[in-house]
């Protein structure tokens, strides 16, 4: 029975394989002699480019076939190694993620208190808006109520349906 490869020796084909596929060919004897190299079939009238397109496939079965065998040469340890490896690293990411998760969260509790924040800021602006407009609503008619008194007759101080409130101050000041 022959030695099995080492997965150096392996990874070494692997490596030269995928440099082949890597490969500049520009002319259709280089292709055909690669094609030979590989032991793939051609026509005389095969464009280069299915030619080496047909090399590639080949090529891609080697490795996959070197990658097979690297796999299964693999020790228990080795692979109880990488299992733990692989393990250690998904329980850091889970960690990395939880982290993440918190730090959105306290994101999202911040911005939700800022929202109901403004919501409560809108809502007393809109109150004491409103506050504002009838006490000077009151103050007006008062001005006005004063105005007519000491200018009966002279100024007509009734507020027409269509004034605004500033329009109604100019007029009543002018």
């Amino acid at each position: 029975m022959g030695r099995v490869a080492s997965n150096d020796d392996l990874q070494k084909q692997i490596d030269d394989l995928n440099a082949d596929k890597l490969k500049v060919i520009s002319t259709i004897a280089e292709v055909r002699l690669m094609a030979d190299d590989y032991e793939v079939a051609y026509t005389p009238k095969q464009r280069m480019q299915t030619i080496r397109k047909n090399i590639d496939k080949k090529i891609d079965g080697f490795i996959k076939g070197f990658k097979a065998i690297q796999y299964k040469t693999r020790s228990s340890e080795e692979i109880l190694e990488e299992f733990n490896n692989e393990q250690g690293d998904a329980y850091n990411e889970i960690e990395l993620l939880r982290s993440n998760i918190d730090a959105k969260n306290g994101e999202i509790y911040s911005i939700d208190d800022a929202v109901k924040d403004s919501e409560a800021a809108v809502q007393f602006n809109d109150i004491e808006v409103q506050r504002v407009d009838r006490d000077n609503k009151a103050k007006l008619a008062a001005f006005a109520g004063q105005l007519t008194a000491l200018n009966s007759g002279i100024i007509d101080l009734t507020r027409r349906p269509d004034e605004t409130d500033e329009e109604y101050r100019q007029r009543c000041y002018n």
